[in-house]
């Protein structure tokens, strides 16, 4: 397929590793193939300023963009976000399940709450 198309250095190596026989060798993730795509109008600036020698991991929090959140972040939204809809269907259940027994009362001559 790389001789039938026209395309970027970056952009070949983007797709050659989303088309990788083992599934660890791919992007895990739909985030990072667009990360990557991101990066290219970059990489001319990216490759003078980085640095050869390997780095000791930073011991304080790294700064996050914007748009990125990581991971524990993105599941912990995710949990919240699932709880309220659970909160929410269970209300709305004990909701229709007042107004049947209220009704199925009125209707059966019980007037009373």
């Amino acid at each position: 397929w790389q001789n039938d198309v026209n395309i970027s250095p970056h952009f070949n190596k983007v797709l050659s590793k989303m088309l990788k026989i083992s599934h660890s060798d791919r992007y895990q993730s739909a985030e990072q193939v667009l990360r990557a795509l991101e990066l290219e109008p970059y990489l001319d600036n990216l490759s003078d300023c980085m640095n050869l020698k390997a780095q000791p991991p930073a011991v304080d929090e790294p700064e996050v963009k914007d748009d990125y959140r990581a991971p524990i972040s993105r599941t912990a939204q995710r949990i919240r976000e699932l709880r309220s809809r659970l909160n929410a269907r269970e209300q709305r259940q004990w909701n229709n399940s007042n107004n049947n027994s209220k009704g199925m009362a009125l209707s059966s001559g019980c007037y009373g709450y």
